[in-house]
């Protein structure tokens, strides 16, 4: 019996070793998971300012990045159809606020445009949006599993 357990507590432990290090493996830049999911070509030169990535066991995400362009993503914009009008700031506080620093917060009274992705196919459980803040040029993604 004692030897059973041993085994069992053994197996167990090679199991989640194993778990861990196959999870660990797979590094994703934060651009490089949102290209995947949203099937965008994100703009080159650009740094990630702040990223908050959180995921639960069966696949479920949040993520929020704050990008810094060294120019206007002229291409990119246009490539997007980002508009004026916001339709983020509405769930914003319901999504978001709580598990990102508030220094990364939006400031919805400056200018900025907005783009809601439409996401088909494996990830269409999943809300994805960008905001582009032209004085600051920051652009901000928020994606999550609804």
């Amino acid at each position: 019996m004692k030897k059973k357990l041993i085994l069992i507590l053994l197996s167990g432990i090679i199991i989640c070793t194993l778990f861990s290090f196959t999870a660990c493996g797979n590094k994703e830049t934060p651009a490089e998971r949102i290209e995947r999911i949203c099937g965008i070509e994100l703009p080159e030169d650009m740094e990630v300012e702040y990223n908050y990535y959180c995921q639960a066991f069966q696949g479920d995400f949040t993520q929020y990045t704050v990008f810094k362009l060294e120019e206007e993503p002229i291409d990119f914009l246009k490539n997007n159809d980002f508009s004026d009008k916001s339709v983020i700031n509405d769930t914003f506080e319901d999504k978001f606020v709580g598990s990102i620093s508030k220094e990364y917060y939006p400031n919805w009274e400056k200018e900025h445009s907005d783009k809601f992705f439409k996401l088909v196919g494996k990830y269409s459980g999943v809300d994805a949006s960008a905001l582009y803040f032209p004085d600051t040029l920051n652009l901000i993604f928020l994606m999550q599993v609804n």
